[in-house]
């Protein structure tokens, strides 16, 4: 990734962030590195950043993955309030970050936006997904 691109993203994700801060107060933001022992266990052999957000009781873990794609989203959302909860919670994240998709992890059950109707759909096979905002 150039120069250029890695400041449109860090821009992004600033962006995202701020949004979010302003419609949800409570909404709090953590970053932390892996130390280097961790990051061997990636391609590229560099410490990647973890981003875990709060957000009304819900943790998400935003993970910047392997294969030199730091720009790819890797979401995980738990929770131990209900379904219907979770469902109305990871439907409010999708639409304000404009991430794709996020994978609820003790359900391992997958709430999709549908690219072309903006619509919400399960999705169950997926292992792992690939988040990637809109525009980029």
């Amino acid at each position: 990734m150039s120069e250029k691109q890695k400041l449109y993203m860090r821009k992004k994700k600033r962006e995202i962030v701020d949004q979010i801060e302003r419609l949800f107060p409570d909404f709090e933001i953590y970053e932390d590195r892996m130390d280097q022992s961790e990051a061997k266990k990636y391609e590229d052999g560099q410490p990647h950043r973890f981003i875990i957000y709060r957000f009304q009781g819900f943790e998400v873990t935003d993970e910047e993955k392997a294969k030199n794609i730091n720009h790819l989203f890797f979401v995980d959302i738990y929770t131990e309030n209900d379904e219907q909860s979770d469902e109305y919670a990871l439907s409010a994240i999708i639409a304000l970050t404009n991430i794709k998709a996020v994978r609820l992890r003790d359900s391992n059950k997958i709430i999709a936006r549908h690219a072309s109707s903006d619509r919400y759909v399960d999705v169950h096979s997926l292992e792992f997904l690939e988040m990637i905002p809109h525009g980029c």
